[in-house]
């Protein structure tokens, strides 16, 4: 039969180690966890720049294309003016042609105002959904980190104890 004392110090030594093991599993996991987080929001950032710089981008055509329209539009009316002038007509067919054009531009700019409201709108909704994902992977990331138990140990070194003492018939 094997020495009690020995049982009882080996048991105890295992259960200290174990704890320790268990303790820096549970640190690395947790460092793993921060730098993964970070990277998330890092890539979430990097995501929004360029999500940014496209809405710019688009901003800065429609602007670009009423410009545009209105410079078309100007250009419009004067050969307009100036065709009725060199003939010398003026009068309500000169002003409906005028009016038409103006029509024109204006249907045009609405047409462009309203490509504009869809697609902030669809940005909104876009940055909705990219946030919520960003949420979810940090949620998949930051999942609860076991933690050494320590009551078991205890139990455990108790219980060997316990064990050494009965083997040494102290315990009645």
């Amino acid at each position: 039969m094997c020495n009690p004392a020995a049982l009882f110090m080996l048991s105890t030594a295992s259960t200290g180690v174990s704890l320790m093991a268990q303790s820096s599993a549970s640190r690395a996991q947790a460092r793993r966890q921060e730098e993964m987080s970070n990277l998330a929001r890092q890539k979430r950032e990097l995501q929004l720049s360029g999500e940014n710089l496209v809405a710019q981008q688009q901003n800065r055509r429609s602007g670009l294309q009423a410009q545009k329209a209105e410079e078309a539009s100007l250009v419009s009316k004067g050969k307009i003016m100036a065709t009725a002038a060199s003939r010398g007509v003026s009068g309500s067919s000169v002003a409906l042609s005028l009016d038409d054009v103006n029509r024109q531009y204006l249907e045009y700019r609405e047409a462009l105002d309203i490509e504009d409201k869809f697609r902030q709108e669809g940005r909104a909704l876009g940055d909705v959904n990219s946030a919520l994902y960003a949420k979810s992977e940090l949620m998949n990331i930051n999942q609860d980190i076991k933690q050494p138990n320590y009551m078991k140990g205890l139990i455990d070194i108790g219980s060997a104890y316990a064990e050494m003492k009965i083997d040494e018939g102290e315990m009645s």
